[in-house]
C-alpha cells in the first residue's frame, strides 16, 4: 500500500491496519482534476498538478484498500447530483443498511 508523504507519527503497518479495521462504505465517490474549476483560496493552497498527484495516489490506494471508486462525471452541477443521487439509490442496499461490507 502506497502511503502519503505527510509527515505522520504512524507507520505504514499502522496505517494498513487502521485503514482494514476502521472500513467506510466500500464505494469512494471521487471528484476527477476539473482544470476549468480549479482556483486557489485560502483553504486550497495546493496547486492544480499538485491536485492531480494527488488525485493519482487516491486512484492507486483506494482499490489496494479495496474499495471501488465511482468517478463523479465531469458535467453541470445538476447532472453530477442526478447522477450521484442515482448511485446512492443503486448501492442502497448494504453500504446504506449500516450492515459492514
Amino acid at each position: 500500500v502506497q502511503t502519503c508523504a505527510l509527515p505522520i507519527s504512524l507507520s505504514p503497518g499502522a496505517l494498513l491496519t487502521a485503514a482494514q479495521t476502521h472500513r467506510y462504505s466500500p464505494t469512494v465517490f471521487l471528484t476527477p482534476p476539473w482544470p476549468d474549476l480549479f482556483e486557489n483560496d485560502p483553504e486550497r493552497q495546493h496547486s492544480y498538478e499538485d491536485a492531480v498527484r494527488e488525485y493519482e495516489r487516491l486512484t492507486q490506494v483506494y482499490p489496494s484498500l479495496g474499495y471501488e471508486i465511482a468517478e463523479i462525471p465531469k458535467t453541470t452541477v445538476e447532472r453530477r447530483c442526478d447522477w450521484l443521487l442515482q448511485q446512492l439509490r443503486d448501492r442502497s442496499g448494504a453500504e446504506c443498511s449500516g450492515r459492514a461490507p
